[in-house]
């Protein structure tokens, strides 16, 4: 046995690289729409789930769920730990399915944010060629606001913050956070000239649409994705 090698590692990060290769494996062997493929990329409660469906529904996209893939080994590894192991492969997962699919999830925030300006440039002709990436975000709304929203939705619909933070002080530390991250969001996407979309909840089903409308129009099975 090798000295400095932790033989525990080896085979949750074998296992992790084989879990996006069977991904992308899985998503290059099916007929697609032809479409680029649209890259999510948003904090939590923005409508990345919904927007996702609806792109399924209308255009017939394939759906990648980043979150799922990371629950899957959220037991193997610390959160540095994942975002280390984590980001090569999904640039592996972006380069690999240029169309037809959707891809979402909370980590492609810290993945966008990770690449410098000089380093998104330099891969913007390569890894973000040929797909659209959107970013989200309710930037816009104060966290009593966004507190307000949850509190409202969690009424009448499942949600996991009911149980894992049922009180009203929690919820609102929760949404101090999502309000930050809403701001990272819309910083990120105006460095790198892409484009953003406001979430609003007095306005959710409309900004939504907006979302859906863009992707009729700017992500076309002709390969046009202007």
């Amino acid at each position: 046995m090798s000295r400095g090698i932790d033989i525990s590692r080896i085979a949750p990060e074998v296992a992790l690289e084989n879990s996006f290769a069977e991904t992308i494996e899985e998503g290059t062997s099916k007929k697609l729409n032809g479409r680029p493929s649209i890259i999510l990329v948003a904090p939590p409660r923005t409508g990345k789930s919904i927007i996702a469906d609806r792109l399924k529904q209308q255009f017939g996209y394939k759906i990648i769920r980043i979150d799922e893939l990371r629950w899957k080994f959220i037991k193997e590894y610390s959160k540095p730990e994942w975002k280390r192991l984590a980001h090569p492969n999904l640039s592996n997962l972006i380069s690999g399915l240029k169309t037809g699919h959707v891809i979402e999830g909370d980590d492609l925030l810290d993945f966008f944010e990770t690449e410098s300006e000089q380093d998104y440039v330099t891969a913007k002709d390569d890894l973000f060629a040929d797909v659209v990436p959107i970013f989200l975000g309710a930037a816009s709304e104060s966290p009593e606001e966004k507190c307000q929203s949850i509190l409202s939705y969690r009424e009448k619909n499942y949600c996991w913050t009911r149980k894992q933070l049922p009180t009203v002080a929690e919820v609102m530390k929760l949404a101090r956070h999502l309000t930050k991250m809403s701001k990272r969001s819309r910083l990120i996407s105006e460095q790198r000239g892409l484009q953003y979309f406001e979430i609003r909840s007095a306005s959710f089903n409309d900004d939504i649409q907006s979302v859906v409308d863009f992707v009729s129009e700017h992500a076309r099975a002709d390969g046009n994705c202007g």
